[in-house]
């Protein structure tokens, strides 16, 4: 699924939605024009993850479940405003010098 699928599919999580929803929502899912949104649509449409009812689309359990998948396999973005990349934690540094020299020695324990 790529991010333009999953914003859609976060919109469908919220309530069923139809095709003009998309095409006047102020460019909040990146697309306007009615085509791209039908070919997205098509595509959600296609991995089973909306459905078509009566009023437009709605999502599925399949779609459900994608959303709720593991944070590693999503598309979450960790976003401060100026940044959009994941987040990669650096690796372990002591504050100072022979910090965890306490690691080396046995715990004596009770």
């Amino acid at each position: 699924m790529n991010p333009t699928q999953h914003r859609f599919l976060i919109r469908f999580g919220q309530f069923s939605r139809n095709v003009e929803f998309f095409c006047h929502s102020g460019n909040k899912t990146g697309y306007l024009h009615r085509d791209k949104v039908q070919a997205v649509l098509d595509e959600l449409l296609a991995l089973g993850y909306i459905r078509e009812i009566k009023t437009g689309f709605c999502i599925t359990e399949k779609g459900r479940s994608a959303l709720e998948a593991p944070s590693d396999t999503r598309y979450d973005r960790v976003t401060n405003g100026t940044q959009t990349e994941r987040y990669q934690p650096k690796p372990w540094e002591s504050a100072r010098p022979g910090a965890d020299d306490f690691l080396q020695y046995q715990r004596k324990g009770f």
